[in-house]
């Protein structure tokens, strides 16, 4: 996969927004100075205008040679002044040439530029007018003599002006992009300073062994890399956390096989010198039960290992509890009957919802089969099923020893046993409920068992589990106990 550059990004972001600022500053520059110039040009060719119209007025009656010659000298002044002062402030010759025309009102031409053609052009008094002329732009004002009885016309090239603009306009704009040059170094420059908080927290996680999980404690000063340290630090603790948790499961798991392993080698040992048959027969009798404990405890450290796993999903379709619940006592009787337990079911005969069925089938395996397993000979075992409109109630009680009330709290723990307990058990089953419930967002909780006596398991579970219907799937049969 490609990769890509934060910094190279905030420059090329920072680039355009200069570009755009640079382009904007440079057309409002050179519109303000085109105005300004502008103004000044039209002010000085009115000038001009204005006072060729009072000589001209003054010599018009008689005297038509002196008004030639003064408008002539005049007008070689006006040229010479303008390339003077263009040589002076820009440093170049322009070229400039004004053409002037001097109308008697009656319509007789007095003067018109050597070598210039008519005009032909009929422009109010004290207007400027842009017109082509000579197939070029020019810039036209006419003037009325005081006296009403000459009219001044003068034109000046637009391309002379526009000679004189480009200079200045384009030494500002050079100054322009050198200092955009400038702003957009020292911009790369401050975000790459910006940046090395997060160089220097990229340098320690490399630095890191692979099990070193400890908290950041550089970046939390920044809000910029706050966000992303109080993160980083939240996935270390639950990283943590759930090495830990794994190591613990491996620990206990490790401890609760060597026991039944053990017992199935010193039972091996027992049968390669058993003496007859019969005492063979009993002691494989006591090897395929370990080997079932075995199996068993394996069965439930899988199931336990998925089910706590964060990539569990319950698989959820719309399933009949009631079935569920009947099925379990069904498929356990003939546990129940070779200890001569009576296991009865009070609920209704369908009850709908939707949940996992393979995780609510295993849900009511563990509570039977734990309580078949404790429950003595000529025990009872009760099961209780209530619909309502939101939650489902199911209760499991015996009439068996119990537990002490400081163990309740802690049946749900993994490899817990109640102190003194002989009965054999992996510890697993109740934790592996809890773990089920949960994962359906319902409760679980210890109540009395039946007459005074034994234990009861009361779980509470929503009729909808909140899901969405898009993970409405088949029951995972592996749950299934």
């Amino acid at each position: 996969m490609k990769r890509r550059s934060i910094l190279l990004r905030l420059v090329v972001i920072q680039m355009l927004i200069l570009q755009v600022v640079w382009a904007i500053s440079g057309y409002v520059s050179y519109r303000s100075a085109l105005t300004t110039e502008t103004g000044s040009f039209d002010r000085q060719q009115a000038m001009v205008a204005k006072g060729l119209a009072g000589i001209a007025e003054n010599l018009a009656a008689e005297h038509s040679a002196m008004l030639v010659q003064s408008v002539q000298r005049m007008e070689q002044t006006y040229r010479e002044a303008f390339e003077q002062s263009a040589a002076e402030q820009r440093g170049q010759h322009v070229g400039f040439r004004p053409i002037i025309e001097v109308w008697h009102k009656d319509g007789t031409l007095l003067y018109r530029t050597a070598g210039a053609t008519p005009f032909e052009l009929d422009i109010p008094s004290n207007t400027f007018v842009d017109k082509i002329y000579q197939n070029e732009p020019w810039h036209f004002y006419s003037i009325l003599s005081d006296s009403g009885l000459v009219t001044v016309i003068q034109g000046e090239s637009l391309e002379v002006r526009k000679s004189l603009f480009r200079p200045p306009l384009t030494q500002f704009l050079i100054h322009l992009l050198i200092a955009f040059g400038i702003f957009l170094f020292i911009s790369w420059l401050a975000l790459r300073v910006g940046l090395r908080p997060l160089r220097q927290m990229a340098r320690e996680l490399r630095g890191r062994s692979r099990l070193d999980l400890r908290p950041f404690a550089y970046g939390e000063k920044y809000f910029e890399t706050r966000p992303l340290v109080v993160a980083l630090n939240d996935l270390m603790r639950r990283v943590a956390t759930l090495l830990q948790h794994e190591k613990a499961f491996l620990a206990d798991a490790a401890h609760e096989l060597r026991t039944p392993i053990t017992a199935v080698r010193t039972q091996l040992h027992v049968l390669l010198h058993a003496r007859d048959d019969a005492e063979r027969a009993e002691v494989a009798q006591e090897i395929e039960a370990g080997l079932d404990r075995a199996s068993s405890l394996a069965h439930q450290l899988i199931t336990m290992a998925r089910v706590d796993s964060e990539a569990y999903e319950l698989q959820l379709a719309r399933v009949d509890l009631a079935e569920l619940a009947q099925d379990s006592i069904a498929n356990l009787a003939p546990l129940a009957m070779r200890k001569k337990i009576d296991l009865s079911y009070s609920g209704p005969t369908h009850l709908g919802m939707v949940g996992d069925a393979g995780a609510l089938q295993s849900i009511l395996n563990n509570l039977l089969e734990n309580a078949i397993k404790y429950v003595p000979s000529q025990g009872q075992i009760e099961v209780q099923l209530q619909g309502g409109l939101h939650t489902n109630r199911l209760v499991v009680r015996d009439d068996g020893p119990g537990v002490p009330p400081e163990s309740a709290t802690r049946l749900f723990e993994r490899f817990y046993r109640v102190p003194n307990n002989t009965t054999c058990g992996s510890g697993l089953g109740l934790a592996i409920v809890k773990k089920l419930v949960e994962r359906h967002d319902g409760s679980i909780f210890v109540v009395e068992g039946l007459n005074d006596q034994g234990i009861g398991f009361e779980v509470i579970l929503p009729a909808i589990c909140n899901a969405s219907e898009d993970r409405l799937q088949l029951p995972d049969p592996s749950l299934q106990s």
